[in-house]
């Protein structure tokens, strides 16, 4: 996801993420929804959901920040996010829904967000 897409411009409705745009640096995510808003059409919308901040009370002590909110571990990236961080990352969006939720994954809280983007 960090190339441009094999779509055409303004071509989808509708774009769907279900907690996968979490591994990326600020810069690859800022680009990331540029490119999700080319391929949109007028009106479309982007829908998705991320993990939210409150999973680094699990992992933590395991973790080794590398950019704001964004962190290595277990030699794996992962991007953890907050209202803020939808917002930013949504500012070419017109934002009509960010909602915090949490449920109960391998015996741990799980918060993750979830977002709805109109282009």
């Amino acid at each position: 996801m960090r190339d441009k897409f094999p779509f055409l411009n303004n071509e989808f409705d509708l774009v769907f993420a279900n907690l996968s745009i979490h591994y990326f640096s600020d810069e690859d995510t800022r680009k990331l929804m540029l490119e999700i808003k080319r391929i949109l059409k007028e009106d479309g919308l982007f829908i998705g959901s991320v993990n939210g901040i409150e999973g680094l009370k699990v992992i933590g002590n395991e973790t080794k920040e590398i950019e704001y909110h964004f962190y290595e571990y277990k030699d794996k990236l992962i991007r953890l996010f907050d209202i803020s961080d939808i917002k930013k990352y949504l500012a070419d969006f017109n934002i009509i829904k960010i909602d915090e939720r949490e449920t109960i994954r391998f015996k741990h809280k799980k918060n993750y967000i979830v977002f709805i983007g109109k282009k």
